[in-house]
């Protein structure tokens, strides 16, 4: 497993609450543990890469902040930039940003027990693009587990 480096102060699950009830959905419990320390931080040596199995080299920036003065990649902020402007599912949640600012989602279109993890290439929509939006993996933990350093 990779490093991960800090860079928000820590937040209280009731912080994630509100986004959650904001959005109607409710967030995994692996992720929330790791959003509570991690929210707009991401690996320690700038970028990871994720291995999918089928996709292999895609990387991975930083996880969205919970932090609405956030510099950069609020959590809600970009929802209504890269889906709702965009004219994307509403079912798609942000979560995190490749080095490209394309962003990981949770996808809750199959329901919301637990939602699935995709990536869309920004530059195109998946009406028009479908391989646009990929599937990467069922869990977060999965996705955690598929992240790797080219160190």
């Amino acid at each position: 497993m990779i490093e991960w480096e800090q860079r928000e102060k820590m937040i209280d699950r009731k912080v994630i609450a509100k986004v959650e009830e904001h959005l109607g959905i409710k967030f995994p419990q692996d992720y929330v543990e790791w959003a509570k320390k991690y929210h707009g931080g991401g690996p320690k040596n700038i970028e990871a890469f994720i291995d999918s199995g089928k996709f292999k080299g895609m990387s991975f920036y930083m996880l969205c902040s919970y932090n609405p003065e956030a510099p950069y990649h609020y959590i809600l902020e970009d929802y209504e930039i890269y889906v709702k402007e965009a004219k994307l599912p509403d079912k798609l949640i942000p979560f995190g940003v490749d080095s490209g600012e394309n962003l990981y989602y949770f996808d809750f279109r199959d329901g919301i027990q637990q939602p699935k993890i995709v990536w869309h290439d920004k530059d195109f929509h998946p009406d028009e693009y479908p391989e646009s939006l990929v599937y990467i993996c069922d869990t977060f933990t999965q996705f955690l587990s598929m992240l790797y350093d080219e160190e």
